[in-house]
């Protein structure tokens, strides 16, 4: 599953297969791309990728089988915290429909 900020200055993509996330950065603005996956409904992660335009950051994560995962994807500019100075009104819209498996 893919998803774009507003704008489609960035995009983040979770592959469930292996739990992969992918977060690209498309658009050389000055700021970052983040991607906030929900999983199950409790468990939050939030991801940036900090490097510069047309770079993907890849993270391979390891999640429990069978977990409902949300995807978000904003823009921000980094403040040293996990959430300080993510965009909050810069997203699209929400994906909910990929369950993890291995």
């Amino acid at each position: 599953m893919s998803i774009y900020t507003a704008s489609k200055l960035g995009q983040a993509k979770f592959v469930p297969e292996g739990e992969h996330l992918y977060i690209t950065d498309l658009v050389s603005d000055g700021k970052s791309t983040v991607a906030r996956l929900i999983v199950s409904g409790d468990t939050t992660y939030y991801y940036w990728n900090r490097t510069k335009a047309g770079s993907t950051r890849h993270v391979n994560m390891s999640l429990p089988e069978d977990r409902h995962i949300t995807l978000v994807a904003y823009t921000g500019n980094w403040d040293g915290t996990v959430t300080g100075g993510i965009h909050w009104n810069s997203y699209d819209h929400m994906l909910e429909h990929v369950t993890t498996f291995s």
